[in-house]
Order: structure tokens, then sequence, then C-alpha cells
């Protein structure tokens, strides 16, 4: 028997052959700008009057306007909730059932999350009492606050024009602290004293949980327990007004720190960027966000072996699908990471930065754009010593414009109020827009003189540059997101077959099966196989307690296609020096003109800092050669190629001798050749 009951108890009239046909879909396996839901297959109801009381008289023209109605479906012991939506035409009414995220979608696609978030969190400014503090939360667990205050640098967080006096010179680092040899010591821009410049940064935990809560959802999954992954928080350009005063604290409106896009586009970014399932449960109002990784790694499954109808099975013939994966950047972050330029005063010469990444696998590739970015990372001298030989901090660098809305700025180009002057409740567009990126916030990390600040970063290592974590955001590194993450996920939509199969699953494991867990079965040849479900449809009622299943979905572990910009293991822990040594040169016979020339050499080092030298088996590195050539009016040409070569051991001379530069009387340069490590290619370097 088939029920469908709403809040006041009523019984929807359904004729007696009604059979219902649900589709439950799954999240991971959407790579375009939809999240797909679950739902019925439509099907209609006659207006009876038990009907139309049962829909409120809502197809009356003088009725109010009635949302959709929540139910609850039952057949047997089985039973699920759902949204019954509908149109009435005549004596009947057309109709479907709207399941799980299917049910929340209109709820989150048009919704801003800053508009959504309406959290306000308490900052206190004294140690001593019971309340978070910017110091304790910098050293709590990731997500037990919403928010923490790492310090960046933001060359144009202020404008240039804004001077309230002559003397004024502005600042760029924010959330400005001291690092200290057991604990930082932030500054006094709490009231209104120091630079004014507090921009907290939300958790994507916190915020995902604080969303699904308000919706009426408990959130769980890989996502939250991830070591790692749990670290993760939202950068932004949005200040607090700070304290005019001097008071116990201050609030922080965390909807102001969060940018414009919606609920859905959040969700959609968040399952491109990692890999990511969001099962939705209206029934038991759950929200579980996993991670394919942990899926694939899962030991957990559903076996429904002893329900599959034999012959029934279908194998996707292979198209040689594949993906490009096109990482995002920040149009309006001008930054560019300094460098000596040609070489600096160790000769060591520098990365060639790149502004833009993509990744594939596969053939026919379909392009992604990932929605999700970071912030590149510098070395800067500390607050606690500017002189040359004071120690220095690695910092998320940007440039762009801020928001500042402590009234100190009020004439500033970048003012940006926290509040409506018309309607303190309403939220006012930022001045300034910022893109969604992402930072790991590490906790406190040493600076190279050994004092700990609170450390948000895009990279796996420290200012000392020692590798400590087993995660980096900045693309190219090779402990990057995609080789962490998105590789295996992609490979496995690109790689793994569509396999179909029948079957006649009973209830109580009908009510067990959710694309949050991998199913089990055996196929004709009895080798058990772990599967994500992709599609799944069913017929309502039940039967004898069974019912009639076509499931679709995809092994977990596929045949695994070799990626463009794979990374060599043994590169994850090494640093890679691109050094000129061996200087030498040879004037001609009226020594008018002057060669000179020099070794070109790779080192492998353990650190950053290249002062523990690594011997290793030998691995393929590449690097840009530049030359320019001059002619007799100092007109150039300039050539660049990009070089690869194996490297062994400790030292490897991979240009010797080689002619770097021609000058001489009176024309001057003849040629001149740099080179430079690439950045991205898979090994780590600086």
């Amino acid at each position: 028997m088939l029920e469908i009951r709403n809040a006041a108890g009523l019984t929807l009239e359904l004729p007696i052959d009604q059979i219902l046909t649900i589709e439950i879909n799954s999240t991971i396996f959407d790579t375009d700008d939809v999240i797909r839901g679950s739902y019925s297959y439509p099907f209609k109801f006659g207006l009876t009057p038990n009907n139309c009381l049962f829909i409120a008289n809502s197809h009356l023209p003088e009725s109010p306007v009635e949302p959709d109605i929540s139910v609850s479906v039952r057949s047997g012991p089985f039973q699920f909730r759902a949204l019954l939506t509908f149109s009435t035409t005549g004596a009947y009414a057309d109709a479907a059932l709207l399941i799980d995220l299917g049910e929340i979608a209109d709820k989150i696609r048009n919704v801003p999350v800053r508009e959504f978030v309406t959290e306000r969190f308490f900052v206190g400014t004294d140690e001593t009492k019971q309340v978070a503090t910017m110091l304790k939360l910098a050293t709590a667990p990731p997500n037990q606050y919403p928010i923490v205050f790492p310090p960046f640098h933001n060359y144009e967080m202020v404008d240039e024009n804004f001077k309230p006096t002559s003397s004024y010179a502005r600042p760029t680092i924010v959330n400005v602290c001291y690092p200290g040899i057991s604990q930082p010591t932030y500054s006094d821009t709490l009231l209104g004293s120091g630079d004014r410049l507090l921009v907290p940064m939300v958790y994507l935990g916190w915020l995902i949980s604080y969303v699904c809560g308000k919706l009426g959802f408990t959130a769980s999954g890989t996502l939250f327990s991830d070591p790692v992954l749990s670290r993760l928080v939202i950068f932004n350009t949005q200040t607090t007004p700070g304290l005019t005063v001097e008071t116990t604290g201050y609030s922080v409106e965390i909807g102001r720190h969060l940018g414009d896009h919606s609920i859905s586009e959040l969700f959609k970014a968040v399952r491109s960027y990692m890999g990511v399932s969001i099962d939705i449960s209206v029934t038991n109002r759950k929200a579980i966000f996993n991670t394919y990784k942990s899926l694939a790694e899962s030991s957990t499954y559903v076996d429904i072996s002893e329900f599959i109808i034999p012959g029934t099975e279908g194998i996707e013939k292979s198209d040689n699908k594949g993906f490009r994966i096109d990482t995002f950047s920040d149009a309006s972050d001008k930054y560019v990471r300094f460098h000596p330029y040609p070489f600096d005063s160790n000769n060591i010469q520098p990365k060639e930065l790149r502004s833009t990444f993509s990744f594939s696998v596969g053939t026919k590739q379909t392009t992604i754009s990932l929605a999700v970015g970071t912030l590149r990372m510098d070395s800067f001298k500390n607050t606690s010593d500017q002189t040359d030989a004071g120690p220095s901090w690695l910092l998320p660098a940007a440039q762009q414009p801020g928001n500042l809305a402590d009234p100190f700025f009020e004439k500033s180009e970048n003012y940006s109020p926290y509040f409506d002057s018309n309607d303190p409740d309403a939220i006012p567009p930022a001045k300034n827009d910022w893109a969604l990126r992402m930072l790991i916030y590490w906790g406190l990390k040493e600076d190279t003189s050994g004092k700990l600040y609170p450390y948000a970063s895009s990279v796996s290592y420290d200012s000392k540059y020692r590798i400590f974590g087993e995660l980096s955001l900045q693309p190219g590194e090779p402990d990057d997101i995609w080789t962490r993450y998105q590789k295996a996920y992609y490979e496995f939509l690109a790689s793994s077959k569509e396999v179909t199969v029948a079957a006649r699953l009973s209830l109580s494991t009908l009510s067990l099966i959710s694309p949050s867990v991998p199913i089990g079965f055996k196929l004709s040849n009895q080798v058990l196989g772990r599967y994500l479900l992709q599609q799944m449809k069913y017929d309502l009622p039940a039967k004898d307690g069974f019912v009639m299943a076509e499931f679709e979905g995809r092994q977990t572990i596929a045949k695994l296609l070799k990626p463009n910009g794979a990374t060599d293991a043994k590169l994850i822990n090494s640093w890679i020096q691109l050094k000129i040594e061996n200087y030498s040169s040879e004037n001609n016979e009226n020594n008018s003109v002057q060669t000179h020339f020099a070794d070109i050499v790779a080192y492998v080092w353990q650190d950053g800092l290249f002062t523990a030298a690594e011997t290793t088996q030998g691995f393929l590195i590449e690097y840009r050669k530049n030359v320019t050539d001059y002619d007799v009016n100092q007109i150039s040409t300039k050539k660049s190629t990009k070089e690869a070569i194996y490297i062994h051991g400790h030292r490897t001379v991979i240009e010797p001798h080689v002619n770097y530069l021609t000058a001489g009387n009176p024309r001057g340069l003849h040629k001149w050749v740099t080179w430079a490590m690439l950045d991205g290619e898979g090994y780590r370097t600086r």
C-alpha cells in the first residue's frame, strides 16, 4: 500500500493501482553548473473533497497562495519525507515529489551567502575573561569558533590617496600581531588606535554547518573530519569597524565577510574543487559531505549482491572521456611576487611564476572551470623587527582594494561601512568585490627566528621552508589540491564505466542506500565490486516487502588514466635550486668585447632554505632559458625555450661553461642569457 500524508495527518487519495517511480541522483557526478536532486516521476490525483482539503483548497482562485506541501511517503515499513509540488487543471492535479536535495533546491539557488548568514560573533579584548579573543581564536581547534584572524599582506588594502595626516603611511599588514616564543601578541587594532585593519576569515566547515543547520539539517562527512580540509578558511577583504572607545569587545557580523555567491554556487564550487558528494536526507535531517577520495578509500559499503537479478547487467562502452581542469584566479588581485632579476646576491636563479594553471585527464576533454582559488605566499619582514637583519615570516599576499569599515577611513576610496545608515539590519554591498578564495589555517607556526604567529597559507611549509603538512592549495606544488584530491576524482569520472543492473531490493536494504555510501555487488564474474550510486529508480508501492530497482553506478577503483601534470613522488619532500657558478671571462683581441661564461647548476635540498643536502635517485626537472641578442643599434631579439633534464644526486651541472653575457665598447650589450625554474612543474622551488 502506498500512502502520502501531510503534516495535518490527512492522506492523499490515489488510485488503488497507483505506482510512483522514484529517481535518486548523486551530486558527485555533476560536472556542469547544476546540482541535481532526487524526485518522483509525474503522477496525477483527483480533486476529490478529501484531496481538496489535503491541498488546503489551493486550487481555488480566491484561496491564498500556498507553498508546496511537506509530506511523508510510506510503503509498509519504508518511508521518507518529500515536498509535493502540483498544479491543477479541471478535476485533476499534475504532481511530483521533490526529494532530499530536490526539496531544498529553491531555498539555496538564489540566496546570497552573505545575506543568509546572520550570525553575530562576539570577540573579547580581555584574555583573562572566559570569552573568545583573537589569541584564543588563533590557538583553538579548527571550527570550534566560526572565525580566525591570521595576518596577511595587502599593499592596496588602504588606497594610496588616503592621507589623514601628512606623515601617514598606509599599512600593508592586515591583522597585525607580534610573533612570540610561546604565543603571539595581537596589536591594539581592536581599540581603533592601531592600524585599524581587522579581517576575520570564516572557516568553511563552520559555514557549511551553519547553512545546513539553518535549513534544518545536521552536517557531517569527511569534509569536516578530514584533519586538513577542516582547516580551510575563506579569504576576504572586509574589515570590522573596530572599537572607537575601550570596551570589553565587539561583534563580528559574519555575513559581511562572505561573498555575493549563492549557497548553491558555494556548494557547486566545493563539489568541483575537492570532488565532494553532497547527500541531503530530508527524512533523517542529515547533510553528508564526503570527498570522493574518502569514498574510494572507505571499507564500508551496502552489499546488494543477493538482490541482483541475473542477466540484467549492462556495461557502458568507454568513449574516451576526459576533462581539462582550469584553476581559478581572482582578476581583482594584481599581486606579483617580487624576486630580484635576473639573479639575487647568492646567484640563485629566480622562479618564473605562472598566473594560470590547467590539468587534464583522458582524451575528449570537457573543460571544468573551478570557482575556488587561493593566494600566493611570500616572505616579508615581520612586525617584530623591520631591519635587514630582522626575522621574516611567510604570509598570504594580495594586491587588491580593501573594504574599510572603521569610521577612521570614512574619507578613503575603500571605505565600506559595516551597517546601512538607514537600516542597520540590512547588509550593505561591499565597496570592492572579492572572489571565493581559500587558505589553510595551520595554527601557530614559526617565523625565521623561531617565534610563533597565526599561520594561514596556501602551501604546506613554514617560514623556514620546512614541510610539515600534506596539502597545498597553490597549484603546481607537488602536494597541491589537484594531486591530493582532484586528480583521482576526475580520473574516476573520465575512466570508470557506467554499470547498470536490475535488483529486487528488500525495503530494509532500500532504506540503507544513499549516494554517501558505496554499493557492493557481484556481477556474472562473481567478483565483488564497490560502486558509487549515480542514479537509481524504483517503484512504489512495494510488493511482498520488495521493490524493483534499476541501479546505475561506477566502480570506485577505476582503471587510472595518466594525467598531464602527474607528480613524481620523489619531488614532494625535495627542493630544487638553480644556481650560477664557476664564473670566467674571455676578451677579444683588442679587449673591446668581453664574453662571460659560467656553469648552470641544479641542487637538490631537503629544505627550502637550502641548508640540508639531499641525494636522490634522479628525476626530471624543467626550466626556462631566455636569450636576448642585441644588434649594433641595441635592438633586441628575444628567444625563450623550455628545457628539460634529468638530475642525479645533490648537484648536477645542467649547462657547463655556458655563455651568459657578452658586452663591450662601443656597442654595449651583445648577448644576455637568464635561467629560471618553472612554477608549477611538480617540484618545490622558490
